[in-house]
């Protein structure tokens, strides 16, 4: 399922809550780590990536474009699998392991006129500024005034204070997966999170097997 959240008006609710996150081991704040041990992490992101792919497609015409930036981690191949599940639109992926290479051929790609950029650059892993190449591609992004789907976070922004490491990327709608991250609420990170929206694992037994499902919901 996803939650619809506006940035200003949850804070309030999501006070206590997040009181209650602050004094929970790290590791249930992950949903990767968190699902029954008979789901396997590929799974998850096959259904992560379907998640995202939902809201794009949402956030775009029939016939429109799709350009996916992926990263090396999770969230880059959340925006693969993403890539997958996108019927009616056409796609373009960029790798983003090289970011000087990744800034070319996203320069290239604005040719298209994309009606949407999916940011699966960075994710909440991330423990330091980003560099000056990285920074460049942030910033390519944020200039070509095109609507952002982030996911899980958006790349540059601290998950637990809501900070630019550098740069960060200015999205219209976040898609975070699992539990809300901290920063993504803080006043800060409003004009890089845009619209919060929570995709929830969803889990069912069928037979002697749990499996999961990250379900979107408006």
């Amino acid at each position: 399922m996803v939650v619809r959240l506006k940035q200003g008006e949850v804070r309030g609710c999501y006070c206590f809550f997040f009181l209650m996150i602050r004094r929970r081991p790290r590791s249930t704040l992950f949903p990767y780590t968190t699902l029954f041990r008979s789901v396997a992490v590929e799974s998850v992101m096959a259904n992560a990536g379907q998640a995202v792919a939902q809201v794009a497609l949402s956030m775009t015409p029939e016939g429109g474009t799709i350009l996916l930036i992926a990263g090396k981690g999770n969230n880059g191949g959340d925006a693969r699998i993403a890539a997958e599940h996108l019927p009616g639109r056409s796609q373009i992926l960029i790798d983003a392991n090289d970011p000087v290479s990744a800034l070319r051929d996203f320069n290239h790609a604005l040719e298209q006129r994309p009606d949407l950029i999916v940011d699966g650059l960075f994710g909440i892993g991330l423990n330091r500024d980003l560099d000056e190449d990285h920074c460049d591609l942030v910033y390519a992004v944020n200039e070509a005034k095109i609507p952002v789907l982030a996911v899980d976070c958006p790349s540059g922004l601290n998950a637990d204070t809501g900070k630019s490491m550098g740069a960060a990327i200015m999205a219209k709608r976040t898609i975070t997966l699992g539990t809300p991250k901290i920063g993504l609420l803080q006043p800060c990170a409003d004009d890089h999170v845009g619209t919060l929206e929570v995709a929830r694992s969803e889990e069912r037994r069928v037979g002697k097997e749990c499996r999961s499902r990250w379900s979107p919901y408006h």
